[in-house]
């Protein structure tokens, strides 16, 4: 299998109302994207393997008092390899690695503080980078049980941290 993917999405979101105006947030996201899967069967294994690459570029805008604007640009490859053998009717072995990426979302970059309720407010992070996921899998089938383990190592994981904002009662939640 062999595909090829082109697109962009825009938005305009309002994020709050101050005294003297309201602020907004622009984001334009375009990208480009390919893959390829190659699957090899010789009963009783079958093997297959994939690669996946995306480009994919952000830009972002924000009328907050800093006039925050930036562009980020990434390019990732993530290769996938499934080897399953049937072992006897009944009984499969099957491993698996997969590696993967999950961008910041656009709501994670952007640096407007947004109200949430009456005493949280939430502001994004724009030096955020992608996080990056090594998954690996080995599973058996012995008849109607299936035993699994899998392994998961994410680099650059995405978390959200609440803290008071000083002299007030309310809270900032960010990503870091």
């Amino acid at each position: 299998n062999l595909g090829f993917y082109i697109g962009t999405t825009t938005s305009k979101v309002n994020s709050i109302y101050t005294e003297n105006d309201e602020q907004w947030t622009a984001s334009k996201n375009t990208w480009v994207e390919g893959f390829y899967n190659f699957k090899y069967n010789n009963d009783p294994f079958q093997l297959t393997v994939g690669i996946n690459g995306r480009y994919e570029v952000q830009n972002v805008e924000s009328n907050d008092l800093n006039w925050a604007k930036f562009r980020k640009s990434y390019f990732n490859l993530s290769p996938n390899v499934i080897f399953t053998q049937e072992i006897k009717p009944g009984y499969t072995f099957r491993a698996s690695y997969k590696y993967s990426y999950r961008l910041p979302t656009y709501s994670q970059l952007n640096p407007a503080y947004k109200f949430s309720d009456i005493i949280h407010y939430y502001q994004g992070n724009p030096n955020l980078k992608p996080t990056y996921t090594h998954r690996g899998t080995l599973s058996g089938n012995i008849k109607k049980v299936t035993l699994s383990v899998e392994y998961y190592n994410h680099k650059d994981a995405i978390l959200n941290i609440t803290e008071p904002i000083a002299s007030t009662d309310k809270f900032l939640t960010s990503p870091i």
